[in-house]
């Protein structure tokens, strides 16, 4: 199902309703913006790069110079789940900015600017899965000390599994892809084995479909010293 959404707004107050920092899209004298409620700028070059939102995240768009009014359209350009509740998203002109604020579909859509003399300018934008929250590694008893568990939550539709990458101070990541399954949630746990004993590691959790996904869930936990046990007897 082709999904589109638009918007016209006359005139822009900036920074009137969303605190984001910017980077120019640049074509010739007429651009836009888009970034999220984190202060990070989500596209810097149309076609090149790719800007990313997490499912019901939201972005900002900001229309630079041209003439107004501005319209601005997002339109479903490829889906790789589709939520019929939510679907892409909703655009809205907020105090003057516009705000396009992601379903839980998960997929690449398009956005256009176009001022008023027909100028138009555009940028593809990911709306990948939600992170995993409230996301924790324990370390295991002394007498296992190579192994972690993790736990966290997860409670969005269409993610396809959960990937983990780890590595301890000044050594290499590695990455695991976790056999639970996300829709045996929204509560999740997991041992990742084989680690050094009396390291500290550092952790990423994320959640993926295909080759969507989305930012990660971080933590750090020291392993066990493998003569703990010892020296507690």
């Amino acid at each position: 199902m082709d999904a589109r959404l638009s918007i016209r707004c006359a005139c822009l107050l900036r920074g009137a309703a969303v605190i984001a920092v910017s980077t120019l899209v640049l074509i010739g004298c007429d651009s836009f913006a888009i970034s999220d409620y984190y202060q990070r700028t989500l596209g810097l070059n149309p076609g090149i790069e790719t800007g990313r939102v997490e499912q019901g995240g939201s972005v900002h768009i900001d229309p630079r110079g041209g003439t107004a009014p501005y319209e601005i359209e997002v339109q479903e350009r490829f889906l790789a789940y589709e939520c019929e509740e939510s679907g892409i998203g909703d655009l809205e002109e907020r105090d003057g900015a516009f705000v396009f604020r992601a379903g839980d579909s998960i997929g690449t859509v398009g956005v256009t600017c176009t001022d008023g003399r027909g100028v138009t300018v555009a940028q593809s934008l990911d709306i990948v899965p939600a992170r995993p929250t409230d996301f924790s590694v324990d370390a295991e008893e002394p007498r296992h000390p190579q192994r972690v568990t993790l736990a966290w939550r997860h409670d969005k539709p269409g993610a396809e599994g959960f990937r983990v990458r780890y590595r301890r101070s000044g050594g290499d990541w590695e990455q695991r892809e976790l056999e639970e399954n996300p829709d045996d949630g929204p509560e999740f746990d997991a041992i990742v084995d084989g680690l050094s004993p009396g390291e500290e590691y550092k952790f990423e959790l994320t959640t993926y479909l295909d080759e969507f996904e989305s930012p990660p869930a971080q933590a750090t936990q020291e392993t066990e010293d493998q003569n703990d046990e010892n020296d507690d007897g």
